[in-house]
């Protein structure tokens, strides 16, 4: 799905994320996975960037906000799509673990995350 990111915009995504990840580095840390704000990480042509990127810099994971069971999930079409998405994704990224909070993105309590583990 190439058609997601404007011509030349593909490198200029590219070097954003090489950028982070560098100035991280440069400042003296280390980062375990990769993450991005609303999951367009998982999206193409993003995923394939940062999945490059994560092996370029040995990075053991790219995050897949894929959860243990759909009902942990938001429960609506943009949620379904995301854990379809998230789900081709694991497959591709073994080493991914899975995520709990999904569904109440931004509202999540300590009580909402024991009921989800």
């Amino acid at each position: 799905m190439p058609w997601l990111l404007l011509p030349g915009s593909r490198s200029l995504l590219e070097r954003e994320v090489r950028s982070q990840i560098e100035t991280m580095i440069e400042s003296g840390v280390k980062p375990a996975h990769l993450d991005s704000h609303q999951h367009v990480h998982v999206m193409s042509p993003i995923w394939s960037i940062c999945r490059r990127l994560a092996e370029e810099f040995g990075i053991g994971r790219v995050r897949t906000p894929a959860t243990p069971v759909r009902s942990l999930a938001k429960q609506s079409l943009a949620g379904t799509v995301l854990q379809r998405l998230s789900e081709n994704r694991r497959r591709e990224s073994p080493a991914s673990l899975p995520c709990i909070g999904i569904a109440f993105a931004g509202h999540n309590t300590g009580d909402v995350l024991v009921r989800g583990l």
